[in-house]
């Protein structure tokens, strides 16, 4: 009895200490293993924490988009990211109803549909998260690390979860984003998944959507909305002596924007002291912002926030590398 009340005060405390997710717009897909090696208690247990998490998402088919695929030897595609498909009660009990498979780890397959779906039905200018649970014991089926670089080279980022006491941290670490720090979590069951639910989802809730240089991005955000933003940094022979050009061009309202080349806590961290300029033009009834950021030699990537200021606004997003 004593066992049953700590698990349920658990569940309360965590729940109750859920952050709300700072983007409203994100394209999620869930990738659960229900392979022998988990066994069917912590894979019910994870049917429940996964979809508690599901149920925190503001999922509708103009917000946060949801995918699950259940898999063994056999991958079944409980949800897409179709958008007639969103409905939140209704993609948290297929969750619930999903069957213990019981089967082989074919992971890399799993990753393959994963990244169908992605293609079929991903959003533009979206942040696109795979998430997979797994103990990393892949055994049959594609290879799982040609599935994993095929998804993340599609501008998904991949986080992986490992559940068990005989985490195969290795293949994990090759599955999702570096730093693995960040992409990869250890969990020994899925009961203990409850009491990490907090961290994923302010994670994942935080994913930057990926951008190209030079090309005119449209966005548009409600008062207080936030979309981030990333841009992979092409090689460059002297990083500093480069310059990032940011256009916001205002068609309607206004935001603030943070730009960095760091993350701090998985959270885009402000960075003014790279900027060297910045000004606004108003010509013909349009507003249009620019920023100069110097480059520093150890960046990788840039990161872009956003936030809505008027009750509607849109605009045209530009990055530009000289």
């Amino acid at each position: 009895m004593k066992i049953i009340f700590l698990i349920f005060s658990l569940i309360y405390i965590v729940k109750s200490q859920y952050p709300e997710c700072e983007q409203s717009i994100l394209d999620i897909v869930f990738v659960i293993d229900s392979s022998g090696s988990i066994g069917q208690r912590n894979f019910q247990e994870g049917q429940k924490a996964i979809a508690d998490l599901a149920g925190r998402l503001n999922i509708g088919p103009n917000k946060v988009k949801v995918g699950v695929i259940n898999y063994s030897s056999v991958v079944r595609r409980e949800k897409s990211l179709i958008s007639s498909d969103q409905d939140k009660n209704k993609i948290v009990q297929s969750i619930l109803n999903m069957p213990y498979l019981n089967q082989a780890t074919a992971s890399g397959d799993a990753l393959n549909v994963a990244y169908s779906i992605f293609n079929e039905f991903g959003r533009t200018l979206t942040p696109r998260i795979a998430v997979i649970f797994t103990d990393g014991y892949s055994n049959t089926g594609s290879n799982v690390y040609e599935a994993a670089k095929r998804l993340r080279d599609s501008k998904v980022t991949v986080y992986a979860i490992g559940i068990g006491n005989g985490i195969n941290r290795q293949e994990l670490e090759r599955i999702a984003d570096v730093p693995s720090g960040t992409y990869v979590k250890m969990i020994t069951d899925y009961m203990s998944l409850i009491s990490h639910m907090n961290s994923i989802m302010q994670t994942t809730c935080e994913t930057p959507a990926f951008i190209d240089e030079g090309k005119r991005n449209p966005l548009r955000t409600e008062k207080n909305e936030v979309r981030n933003l990333q841009l992979v940094l092409p090689k460059l022979s002297s990083r500093s002596s480069h310059y990032v050009d940011v256009e916001i061009d205002y068609l309607k309202g206004d935001t603030t924007m943070q730009i960095s080349w760091l993350l701090d806590n998985k959270r885009i961290a402000p960075d003014e002291s790279h900027v060297t300029k910045s000004y606004r033009l108003n010509k013909n009834g349009r507003s249009t912002m620019f920023y100069i950021y110097q480059i520093p030699d150890a960046a990788s990537r840039m990161y872009f926030k956003l936030k809505g200021v008027e009750n509607d606004n849109q605009y045209d997003f530009t990055v530009s590398i000289y």
